[in-house]
Parts: structure tokens; C-alpha cells; sequence
């Protein structure tokens, strides 16, 4: 199978970033705001929660059903737990802290997340989901020479896993999210 990165997948790579940050979206649901009603701020905060999401899993499904698989063999790993704490710290917790009490308020609130997504989605973080985490998940990235490119001679792989730890030389038969991002078939 030939990835080539920025190939298929631009939708599905949108929507696990905006899935990335839904737990941003059940805290302004719980938070509320003194502009936006309830009936309309809940609802909208859950279908941002739920919708990218379930197009996820879905993406997961559609992977499986038509064995849209790839052989990853296993080069240099990393451990990438760093990043959610980071993610937490760096994005949420400011982001929540923002009162919605004026129109300007809501407006830089928005701006941010559009600022954050077009950064998750440039730099390919999509991976970072905290449902992975609930659902005793570990994120790896790896490469290996098996998948030079002409830059570098190695192409960096996300790989969504349950094992604690990944070996050099290990193959791992893996599920195509994205272009970039990988959930292993089985654990």
C-alpha cells in the first residue's frame, strides 16, 4: 500500500482533530455561558463532543471492514504521553478558563480554537485524543528505514496501541486512520 502524506483522509484527519478537543467542549457545555442560552450551548457543545468522535470510531469500522490495514515494522520508538499532558496544559485548561460573558470573549474563544485546530491539523497531532487514554491506549510514534522517504529515509508513524512497549524490529499488522495514524489490529 502507497501513503503519500497530505493524500485521502483530509476529512477524517479534520475530524479527530476537532475530536481531539471535544473535552473542551463538555466543560463549556458544563460551564455554561451568561450570553448563550443552555438550550442552544449544550446541544451544540455535545454534537462538537459527540460527532467527531463517532465519525472516528467510524473511520475505525470502515478500516476493519475493508482490511485497510498496513504492515508497520518498528524502527526508532517514542513514547508520546508527554504530548497529552502538554496538550492538557497548553490548550485546555487556558481555553476553559475563558469566561463567555461578552461577544468579544466568545469571539477570541472561537478564534483560539480555529487557531488550535489549523495547528493540530498542519502538524499532524490528530492522534491526540483522550479517549485513546480512557480506553487503555499507549501512542507510539515510530519509523523505520522500510518506509524512507527522500528527505529523511524514515517516515514518522503514529501507532495506537495496548501493548505497554514496542521492540525494534517488532512488526505490527496496524488499521489506516489517517495517512499518518495507526491502530494496531490486534491486542
Amino acid at each position: 500500500m502507497s501513503i503519500r502524506k497530505g493524500g485521502g483522509l483530509k476529512i477524517a484527519r479534520f475530524l479527530m482533530v476537532l475530536a481531539s478537543i471535544s473535552p473542551l467542549f463538555i466543560f463549556w457545555a458544563v460551564k455554561g455561558s451568561c450570553l448563550i442560552p443552555d438550550r442552544l450551548l449544550v446541544p451544540a457543545c455535545v454534537a462538537l463532543c459527540l460527532i467527531p468522535n463517532a465519525v472516528l470510531f467510524g473511520r475505525l469500522q470502515v478500516a476493519r471492514h475493508q482490511g485497510d490495514t498496513r504492515e508497520v515494522v518498528i524502527g526508532n520508538i517514542e513514547d508520546v504521553r508527554n504530548h497529552i499532558l502538554l496538550y492538557l496544559f497548553a490548550m485546555l485548561l487556558p481555553l476553559y478558563a475563558l469566561e463567555l460573558s461578552s461577544w468579544r470573549n466568545v469571539a477570541a474563544a472561537l478564534a483560539a480554537v480555529l487557531f488550535i485546530v489549523a495547528i493540530f491539523y498542519c502538524f499532524d497531532l490528530h492522534y491526540m485524543n483522550l479517549l485513546f487514554v480512557i480506553f487503555s491506549y499507549r501512542v507510539f510514534t515510530v519509523s523505520s528505514a522500510a518506509d524512507a522517504t527522500k528527505r529523511s529515509g524514515r517516515r514518522v508513524l503514529v501507532l495506537i496501541t495496548r501493548r505497554d512497549f514496542l521492540d525494534a524490529g517488532d512488526t505490527v499488522t496496524a488499521y489506516r486512520l489517517s495517512d499518518t495514524v495507526f491502530m494496531e489490529t490486534a491486542q
